[in-house]
């Protein structure tokens, strides 16, 4: 094998190590950050499809009908 295979497989591994505590977390807690990011990628979505609205308060009063009810705003 050349340097650049032996390189490659250094990588993952690395990370791994380096990542240990929060993977250790992620199993233990069974948190990830799904659903922020779910939130997010929506978001940008009623961004893209509200071109043209006038002000903020329309996109804001539109993502808040589109997002589903949270503990904080029911």
């Amino acid at each position: 094998m050349g340097r650049t295979c032996r390189r490659q497989r250094r990588g993952p591994a690395r990370t791994i190590r380096a990542r240990r505590q929060d993977i250790a977390n992620a199993l233990t807690h069974r948190l990830t950050n799904a659903r922020v990011e779910s939130r997010n990628t929506k978001i940008r979505l009623i961004i893209r499809r509200a071109y043209g609205f006038r002000s903020i308060a329309a996109l804001r009063a539109m993502i808040l009908l589109c997002s589903p009810a949270t503990p904080d705003r029911s």
